[in-house]
Parts: C-alpha cells; structure tokens; sequence
C-alpha cells in the first residue's frame, strides 16, 4: 500500500515556488530516479519548488504530485513503496491466464492454425495489464491532497494522446493558465485529475486506454513546449530524462525493446527543441528573453543498478540517489545565459527534424 507522510487538506501548507520549471519524463519505475533530480533542483533553489511542472506517463505523476503539495521526501517514500501490485495486474480481470492458455492449448490439440487459435485465445483483451490497482492506489496517495491541488500557485500540464485525433492534448490547472481549448482541457476535479494520470501511464498494449487516451509519451514524452508556453519568459527549463543517450555496448535482447522505445519517444522531444531553438532566435530582435534550458540526463543505464520499466519499488534509494548526482552534474555544466551550455539542438537553428 502507498502512503505519504506529509500532512494533506485544508491544514497542508501550499508550497514555496521557484523562477524555474521542470519537465518529468515518462519511464515507469525509472520515475523515482526524477525524485532524485528534483531534491538537487530544489536545494540550488533554496528550498523552492518549481512555478511549473509538466509530464507525461510517470512523469505526470512527479509533476501531479508536486502540484498537491507532496515534498521530495513524500514523493521518495511513494515510489520506495509502490509495488507491481500497486500499479498492475495480469488481465483480464475474469479470467486467469492460466484458462487462456488452457483454452489455447485445446485448440492446438485440435489442429487448429496457431494464428487463429491465439486471436482466439485473447479476443476482447484490450491491454496486456489491469491498471485497476493504480486507479485504487491514486485514491489512497492522492485524492485528501485535492484541496492543496486547488491552492497550488503554480502551473500543471499532463501530456496525453488522443486516440480519436492522433494527436496529444494536455490537462492543465489553474483553469485560468490558457484558454480551454480541444488541446487543452482545465482540471476541474479529482476525478479528471485520476483519469488524465491513468491515461497518460497508459503505455500503448501494455495497459489499457482511458476514456480513449493513452500515453502522452507517445508523440510528447517530454512535454516541453507546455512548460514553455506555462512560464513567465526567460526562466529556465530542467529537463529530466531517465535514460542514457548512447547504444548499448552490447546487444542485450531482453533490454531491447525498452530502448527501442525510448528511441522513438525521444525524437518529439529533439522536435520541440529545435522549434524552440528557432523561436529562440526570432525573440532577439523583438527584444524578448530566450529561453534556457538545461538537460539533465541518466549517466548510467538505470536498469544496470536494479531497476527498469516495470520494476516498481526496485532498488528505489539507489536510483533516487544516481538522480541526484546526475542532476549535479548537470547544474554544474549549465548556465542560464550561456547558450553552449544549452542541449546541442538550442544552440543554432536547426532544420526541423521530419
């Protein structure tokens, strides 16, 4: 069971907000690594927490959670205390995957074509996992701190996808934060708030669509174009991503998929930095402050120290502890107007990627 120990409601103070906002990544249970990122961001921040928080997929729960009022302390005691069973479990929900294959294995004895006595097997499945234990377990981390979400006064952006527009949207608080639009929908209960959550974690296969939405990490894993259309001008954007930004030295199959993944959902990430670039560049002659943003990347493959996609509760102090190195050493290297210090694809202006 997932608890917090910060108090919540109506005597839950609203946090202190910084000049900076920070982007979390989708990752599964690499989420707890962007814990460790944001300790180090708030201590160079004197202890404030950012004006503005985006995310997709677990990100969007950092970013959730950070928006009701959980401190870095309650958000490490979360996922140090999230388990599988927490998030998921094998579908579906009537029958075990035992009768599945039981009934599998009866059609093949029966001579069936293996291809018809699969789709068989698995018609009606709409996700590889239920996602009913995370409905439960927002309820339990999240639904008493909705008052201090409504208090909150900094802004939330959750990226999701649409299915019926093969496009992502966004789910935003303060409803005053950007006019409503089809793209963007104000949070206006809890019951939103759960449902954007769920669909932005719904990784496509592996976990079923909400309300026809899935993973924001599908074309935005890093939704960076909602921050910087969320925060005042010229403040600086931290970018937290989980993974290393390197092929693997060797081919390790069981890792593969994984990493192709990431690959794919980073490319609407280099898309919007180059358009930030771009929009960079046109600002110096308006007279209007550029945008910085600072990257802060996973120095080591994660899942070498234990972890990995759906390892929730693995190894979740070690991780937490290589984010805050990680984002150390990029705080390091980085400087608000120092444009060689911002990732490669800000510091001209490159075609736009395809």
């Amino acid at each position: 069971m997932v608890t917090a120990d910060a108090p919540a409601g109506r005597d839950a103070p609203a946090p202190q907000l910084g000049p900076y906002g920070v982007v979390f990544s989708g990752g599964g249970a690499l989420g707890a690594w962007e814990v460790g990122c944001l300790e180090r961001l708030v201590a160079e921040f004197g202890g404030a927490y950012p004006a503005v928080v985006t995310g997709a997929s677990a990100g969007a729960i950092n970013a959730a959670g950070v928006a009701m009022g959980m401190t870095t302390a309650d958000l490490r005691l979360a996922w140090a205390e999230m388990r599988p069973e927490d998030v998921y479990r094998p579908n579906p929900r009537d029958n075990s995957w035992r009768r599945i294959i039981a009934h599998l294995a009866l059609d093949l004895f029966a001579r069936r074509k293996i291809v018809d006595s699969v789709l068989r097997a698995v018609r009606g499945l709409r996700s590889v996992f239920d996602v009913t234990p995370l409905d439960a377990t927002f309820d339990r981390l999240l639904a008493r701190r909705w008052d201090v979400f409504t208090r909150f006064g900094g802004k939330l952006a959750i990226g999701v996808t649409s299915l019926a527009t093969n496009a992502g949207k966004y789910y935003y608080a303060p409803a005053l934060a950007v006019a409503p639009s089809a793209r963007w929908v104000p949070i206006v209960n809890f019951g939103m708030l759960k449902d954007a959550l769920l669909a932005s974690a719904a990784i496509p296969i592996a976990f079923e669509p909400r309300n026809d939405e899935v993973d924001g990490g599908v074309l935005h894993n890093q939704p960076l174009a909602a921050a910087d259309h969320l925060l005042s001008p010229g403040m600086p954007i931290y970018v937290l991503v989980p993974q290393v930004d390197r092929l693997p030295q060797a081919l390790d199959l069981a890792a593969l998929p994984g990493r192709l993944l990431s690959t794919w959902m980073s490319q609407g990430f280099k898309y919007e930095l180059s358009r930030l670039a771009v929009r960079n560049i046109a600002a110096v002659p308006l007279g209007l402050e550029a945008r910085p943003v600072c990257l802060v990347r996973a120095g080591i493959d994660l899942e070498s120290l234990g972890s990995g996609l759906l390892k929730f509760g693995a190894s979740v102090d070690t991780i937490i502890e290589r984010g805050r190195k990680d984002a150390g050493n990029a705080l390091a290297a980085f400087r608000a107007d120092d444009e060689s210090t911002w990732p490669v694809e800000m510091r001209s202006a490159p075609a736009a990627y395809p």
